[in-house]
């Protein structure tokens, strides 16, 4: 526990990765040298676990879950197959899916029941999430067969490695997709397929917002596809092994490093989470709870390690807000509204619920009155959902039922930027390298310009 009894008028929280040696030096070599001559308490704030699963081996290079592939003897795998008995689920048109390893789609599948019900023309379509672009269809009539599933061969087409993809049947009219799900008995179990595929969201319908896969559901269409250089798997799987032990030996190197820059330095919090990108959220909210416990300050900044701050306008801004009693329920940053939620890459929110996000914080720079890091670090903590992707939205949304003061877009003070682009009336500059940390720190200290000396 630190000494609490001089309050600091700002506390701030550079958040960073745990291999990020370069960039927190480059921090403190340049603009951190302002802090010592505020009233300013300052520390990176890194989780203090290591994943011990490879980059290469995880579902997501973000998380820390493992992907471990099931190829079985089998050459052919499908989503899913028709079981003997009708399963009580809940239907969905359609499926997004992230591919772990190249595969080869071969044919689309529909259960014939939908078919008669839906008394139109169906089509089976794989589309591209992230483009929209159609990869191959197949359309179906109750014409086609009296089989329990049809199914059509497609031109075979290959998904790279990464590939995000949605497979959803469309009718030839819009309406009555709702009726018709719920009509159609569900035939169909799902399959892992060999795990070369990772679930991801459960579609409704074309346009509306998916929801997070679960297996209590079912889907009236199934598409089959086989690996592709199927040589390069089998490789991959036999070196896994090999790889899990070298990346234990790097992880060892990299607690020691840590261990021993904490030790020269003092300035670094370790709170108790797996440190990966998709746990930033808990991350933020524990250095919230740790501040909260340890230091007695007014405003509680949280920044990135490549984020340049001009310590003097924020502390400028600061010492006004503070005489003007604006230190209660007050957030200071630049704000975004009507974001939209993603349903696919780094973004993906499967948890959200709403088709945009309440307004949230520049992830880049942000101040909080030491009241709502109270609420978030205290009050709230325990209850507060802790999985939404990324931690500026995740902040606007725990927030958003308190509806704080927002402050932002002030003519008398700096103003925040979110992206990297560079104006010198910002109060900070983000998205650096370690070496345009130290350029912009030059320049800073030449001509109070952080953009550079013209």
């Amino acid at each position: 526990t630190l000494n609490t009894n001089n309050e600091s008028l700002l506390l701030i929280g550079i958040i960073s990765a745990q291999s990020n040696f370069e960039e927190r030096q480059s921090i403190r070599e340049t603009w951190l040298k302002l802090a010592y001559q505020e009233s300013v308490k300052h520390y990176f704030v890194i989780g203090n676990d290591i994943c011990d699963i490879p980059p290469e081996d995880r579902v997501y290079k973000e998380s820390c879950i493992e992907w471990s592939v099931d190829l079985k003897d089998s050459s052919s795998f499908s989503t899913g197959e028709i079981s003997t008995a009708q399963e009580q689920m809940e239907m969905f048109a359609g499926i997004t899916f992230l591919v772990q390893h190249p595969i080869v789609i071969h044919s689309l599948a529909i259960s014939a029941e939908f078919v008669t019900v839906s008394k139109t023309y169906c089509k089976v379509s794989l589309y591209n999430s992230v483009t929209r672009e159609r990869v191959v269809s197949a359309t179906f009539s109750s014409h086609d067969n009296n089989s329990t599933l049809l199914e059509k061969s497609v031109e075979p087409h290959v998904l790279p490695k990464n590939f995000e993809g949605q497979l959803i049947v469309e009718l030839s009219t819009d309406t009555g997709m709702k009726k018709i799900l719920g009509q159609t008995g569900c035939w169909m179990q799902w399959n892992n397929a060999g795990r070369l595929i990772t679930y991801q969201q459960l579609v409704r319908r074309m346009l509306e917002k998916p929801v997070a896969f679960h297996y209590n559901s079912c889907l009236p269409i199934s598409m089959t596809f086989t690996v592709y250089e199927k040589e390069s798997l089998e490789k991959f799987i036999m070196l896994k092994n090999k790889r899990k032990k070298e990346f234990e030996q790097e992880n060892v190197s990299l607690k020691r490093k840590l261990i021993q820059e904490q030790e020269e330095n003092k300035d670094i919090i370790f709170v108790n989470v797996t440190d990966v990108y998709r746990n930033l959220p808990r991350k933020v909210l524990q250095f919230f709870k740790w501040a909260y416990m340890n230091v007695h300050f007014t405003y509680l900044m949280k920044t990135d390690d490549d984020t340049f701050i001009n310590i003097k306008e924020v502390m400028k801004k600061l010492q006004v807000m503070k005489k003007e009693n604006q230190s209660y329920l007050h957030w200071w940053s630049t704000f975004r509204e009507g974001w939209i939620v993603q349903s696919y890459g780094k973004w993906r929110e499967d948890a959200y619920r709403s088709t945009t996000y309440p307004p949230f914080p520049c992830g880049a720079g942000y101040v909080l009155s030491k009241y709502l890091v109270q609420y978030l670090g205290n009050d709230a903590y325990d209850f507060v959902y802790k999985n939404f992707q990324g931690e500026d939205v995740s902040l606007g949304i725990w927030l958003a039922g308190l509806n704080p003061i927002r402050i932002y877009n002030d003519k008398n003070s700096c103003i925040w930027t979110c992206f990297g682009k560079c104006n010198p009336k910002s109060c900070n500059r983000a998205e650096l390298s370690v070496q345009s940390m130290y350029q912009a720190w030059d320049s800073f200290t030449k001509c109070n310009n952080f953009c550079g000396c013209h």
